[in-house]
């Protein structure tokens, strides 16, 4: 990569940056604020959190290497110009430089939004029962499909719940409905520890991601060693991994999924249902049933 952009930037002449101002300008005005804004709008269309799509935005705002290829197949057909190739190399090659600096600010901003969104929610309705102390209660660390089922099922059947995750339209009706909700990172342990981790009988960590489902469990069994943990995971050797290191049980959600099916597939074939469930418990602590890709 790095030869590649090397290369590309031995095609400027900083004689005809000077030259050519306007024009390089006016190309790196079509690069960066008109496809930033695209991305954008596409990212919040899709819904997603204010700060993906803001930070989306910026890294996308930039040319990528099929631009050169364009403009290179432009030159050579022709259909551009000595110069409008040149501007064209030396907007899509500024677009790049701008990228650290602009990925700074970027963050920036979008930390300061993130206060402001906290400093919003603290005037919405209170976090339930956060103010008083819960005992034997679930903590469900991420709300999104799989959490949200979890909850619900908890929910369903009188279980005292406290909820943590990033999103805000995943918060606020938990809040109205009167359960603990708290906004931010599942693995913070300041968060974890106002969920009254220390003092709840289960803890269902629904967050995809490896390093923060390690932190949550090293955290919560710091405090409370007696807990019961579940996990998700998508892979047999992080599962395996978990398992030995304080969770009891670490679901692999292309394993169950499998399982389940294979569950309807050999009942339907009238074999005993006793017999089907004995043989899929053996095929789900094994290691044979599915290969990590």
């Amino acid at each position: 990569a790095g030869l590649f952009f090397v290369s590309i930037g031995m095609l400027v002449d900083p004689g005809f940056l000077v030259e050519n101002a306007l024009p390089v300008l006016a190309v790196l005005a079509l690069i960066v604020p008109a496809k930033g804004l695209v991305v954008g709008l596409l990212a919040a269309a899709f819904r997603l959190p204010l700060r993906t799509a803001l930070m989306s935005a910026i890294t996308l705002a930039q040319s990528a290497e099929f631009s050169f290829l364009l403009a290179s197949l432009g030159r050579q057909l022709d259909v551009l110009e000595a110069t409008e190739f040149s501007s064209l190399i030396a907007g899509a090659i500024l677009s790049v430089v701008l990228l650290p600096g602009l990925l700074h600010l970027g963050g920036g901003v979008a930390d300061r939004l993130d206060r402001r969104r906290d400093d919003d929610l603290a005037a919405r309705p209170a976090e339930g029962a956060a103010s008083e102390v819960m005992s034997g209660h679930a903590v469900i660390c991420g709300h999104g499909r799989v959490g949200r089922i979890v909850t619900q099922a908890l929910v369903g059947q009188g279980v005292p719940v406290a909820v943590l995750d990033q999103e805000p339209r995943e918060i606020l009706p938990l809040r109205e409905a009167g359960h603990l909700a708290l906004l931010g990172s599942a693995d913070n342990e300041v968060l974890l520890a106002r969920a009254s981790v220390d003092r709840a009988a289960l803890l269902v960590i629904a967050v995809p991601d490896r390093a923060s489902v390690r932190r949550i469990v090293r955290f919560a069994r710091q405090v409370n060693p007696g807990i019961v943990i579940v996990a998700r995971t998508h892979e047999l050797a992080e599962r395996d991994y978990l398992e030995t290191h304080g969770v009891d049980e670490a679901v692999v959600g292309e394993l169950e999924l499998a399982l389940e099916m294979a569950r309807f597939a050999l009942r339907s074939s009238e074999i005993d249902p006793a017999a089907v469930d004995e043989y899929l418990d053996v095929v789900r602590h094994s290691n044979d049933g599915l290969e990590d890709a």
